[in-house]
């Protein structure tokens, strides 16, 4: 009777290592979908053909010359210790390329795959290699900003808000007595 019971106790076991197996593969096949239609994006973002994300060594080649201008540096990935330098750099300028903060640099150094959907996926416009050199927020987070500035000046006549906060308004009103 044991014996039976080991045979469908593992037979149930093999059958959910199997559905989890299942469930891992599928899951790792809609990331890699979603990564291959967001590096696309990118390419065409840098004016780069997108077909050129899906062709392995290549793609990785045309990424290099859109971030750092040069895809010789590709070679860097193929010698020990210098390949960690070249993907740490390749995630800086890739960041730079795109305008976009220092902290999203970071994401792609360490977490590649996810950052380079949300690269490919959001409205980051590419403005060359290596940037501008250090991020520059979007126009409209410009127009849209409250410059604190003006209030923090508390010297007078250096600013219109503290000439108007100055003027003393008087204001005429009637006082019925009782009689």
């Amino acid at each position: 009777m044991s014996s039976v019971m080991n045979y469908v106790g593992n037979y149930y076991n093999e059958a959910m290592q199997a559905q989890e197996n299942s469930l891992t593969v599928m899951l790792e096949f809609i990331l890699y979908i979603l990564l291959m239609i967001a590096c696309w994006k990118i390419f065409t973002k840098a004016g780069e053909p997108g077909w050129t994300a899906l062709i392995p060594f290549y793609n990785l080649y045309k990424l290099f010359k859109i971030t750092m201008g040069n895809g010789f540096f590709v070679i860097l990935c193929f010698l020990p210790f210098f390949n960690f330098l070249a993907l740490i750099l390749l995630g800086i300028n890739t960041a730079r390329a795109f305008n976009r903060p220092p902290l999203f640099a970071l994401g792609l150094i360490l977490l590649p795959s996810v950052f380079l959907i949300i690269l490919g996926f959001s409205n980051a416009q590419y403005v060359g290699p290596g940037g501008f050199g250090d991020y520059r927020p979007d126009e409209d987070y410009r127009e849209n900003a409250v410059d604190f500035r003006k209030y923090m000046d508390p010297t007078p006549n250096s600013n219109d808000v503290w000439e108007d906060a100055t003027e003393v308004q008087t204001v005429d009103f009637e006082v019925e007595e009782d009689n």
